[in-house]
């Protein structure tokens, strides 16, 4: 008696194939780009910062030169009060 040959099953193209590469491989491989991007991140957040304040620094006032106003006339002070700095006028 002979034993028929066995059949051989369609591929099951329903299931997924491998991956190339296993997670743990993947995970190992990025864990040292993403642990510089936080580095990284922090340091230009640093920077960033200190470029605030150095830019607040700027424009505060303290280091710009004075600018020459003229004095303004005596109708459009009011009651007559002087502008800081001087002495009213006897009347």
């Amino acid at each position: 008696m002979s034993v028929p040959d066995p059949v051989q099953a369609p591929p099951d193209f329903s299931a997924p194939p491998p991956p190339l590469i296993p997670g743990a491989v993947s995970v190992a491989f990025l864990t040292c780009p993403m642990l510089l991007a936080l580095v990284a991140g922090s340091g230009v957040a640093t920077f960033v910062a200190s470029v605030g304040v150095k830019s607040e620094d700027l424009f505060l006032g303290d280091r710009l030169p004075p600018l020459p106003f003229p004095d303004a006339p005596r109708s459009s002070i009011g009651r007559g009060d002087a502008p800081p700095g001087q002495t009213p006028e006897p009347s």
